[in-house]
């Protein structure tokens, strides 16, 4: 009969206490057994003892690390599902149970989600939240999806983002991107919206990433100020091509206006003392080989932060420059092509009104997820609804899937 604890409860729990950090020290020293395994190059065997360590220590600390590691070993070993499924057990705790290892188990697994999308699990918060701020935009590319846009036009309110942001703050590993079809800085209030994100990524600091994608036309100098000021510390600018080439692709861009734009924003950073800002130019390309992309890696590389080359996604309707410079136009496919796997689905969108999508395909919200004012992120990213979706692109099944049926991607 239990009556409660006394001298010699005590006692018994002072030895298995002392059993446990016996335990503790022996799989410690597994553990370094099994590194140094691996540090030989006898990689199976450093495996075999870091699971074991994993299954048997009574060390939650010790359990993330050994089982961190095994995962990365996996990852080498070119076993990315198992991998994946290690680190997606780590990374699922509860937040206030998560150790160091388990938050860079929860970091790995949102790149790895990003990067492959639907081969993979899904986690239980997208690895990218992408928040339409507006759709209204003052170039008219005739490469941009947002030339098949039939939705009106408007600019995301303040307590639009502010739902999103209060998610998106203590998720680690997910990442705020302000824009989708439309130019930011043509929001009224990008200040304060960059202000409260900021604030918001206090929250969690290092776990909490923002940035915007601008044209570059509006990048003032005083722009560029007031923005840094606000707490805006990653910047993309689409750049699409030199002097002559741009001003075609891009009607109402004018080269040497981004370009002065480009170098004011880096020189008020440093003015400012400010050294964290990332500066990256995308740029997309149908031939990153081509004398045009090296010409235009020559003259941008080594003066921001990263040129980032992308291909270009040719949607019927649309132009888009060759490789040799010219203006080529997408022509309606005459023969039927295989349908397939299209790889996305590693993101979820918020338009400027609040509603929920699926992917940047999704250019005029065909596939309803509801509303942020109604839902959660989480809740529509764990939904049954989404799931869906989900199956039905695995199957490369979109006949009833209104954004697929059109978008490139999901040809073969």
């Amino acid at each position: 009969m239990l009556t409660g604890l006394g001298p010699d409860n005590g006692h018994m729990t002072t030895m298995l206490q002392a059993d446990r950090r016996a335990a503790s020290r022996a799989g410690a020293k597994d553990y370094q057994r099994a590194v140094e395994l691996l540090g030989s190059g006898r990689v199976q065997a450093g495996a075999n003892l870091m699971g074991r360590v994993a299954q048997e220590t009574e060390d939650d600390g010790l359990r993330s690390q050994a089982l961190f590691g095994l995962a990365e070993v996996l990852e080498q070993l070119g076993d990315l599902d198992r991998a994946y499924a290690t680190w997606h057990g780590l990374a699922h705790k509860p937040v206030a149970l998560r150790n160091k290892f388990d938050t860079l188990a929860r970091r790995r697994v949102m790149a790895l989600f990003e990067k492959h999308a639907l081969r993979l699990s899904p986690p239980d918060f997208p690895p990218r939240l992408q928040l339409e701020i507006t759709n209204r935009c003052n170039l008219r590319c005739v490469m941009c999806t947002r030339n098949q846009m039939d939705r009106g036009l408007g600019d995301m309110a303040f307590e639009t983002l502010r739902r999103a942001a209060d998610e998106w703050c203590v998720e680690t590993g997910c990442v705020m991107a302000l824009y989708f079809l439309g130019e930011p800085l043509l929001h009224k209030e990008l200040e304060r919206l960059i202000a409260y994100l900021a604030k918001a990524g206090d929250r969690a600091p290092g776990s909490a990433t923002f940035g915007i994608q601008t044209n570059g036309m509006l990048m003032t100098r005083e722009r560029s100020r007031a923005l840094i000021e606000a707490g805006l510390r990653e910047v993309s600018i689409s750049l699409d091509g030199l002097e002559g080439d741009l001003e075609v692709i891009r009607p109402g861009a004018s080269y040497p206006i981004i370009e002065t734009n480009i170098h004011d924003l880096i020189d008020v950073a440093a003015e400012m003392g400010v050294d964290d800002l990332v500066v990256n130019i995308t740029k997309l390309s149908e031939d990153f080989g081509s004398e045009e992309t090296r010409r235009f890696l020559d003259r941008w590389q080594g003066k921001v932060s990263n040129v980032l080359l992308s291909g270009i996604t040719k949607v019927e309707g649309n132009s888009y420059m060759s490789a040799d410079r010219k203006i080529e136009y997408v022509m309606p496919t005459v023969h039927p092509r295989r349908r397939a796997y299209c790889r996305h689905g590693n993101r979820l969108l918020v338009y400027w009104n609040g509603d929920f999508g699926f992917c940047c395909g999704d250019v005029n919200g065909k596939l309803p997820l509801g509303n942020i004012h109604d839902r959660t992120v989480r809740d529509v990213w764990n939904s049954p609804e989404i799931q869906r979706i989900r199956d039905k692109v695995l199957a490369a099944d979109y006949k009833d899937l209104t954004a697929c049926q059109t978008c490139p991607n999901s040809y073969g």
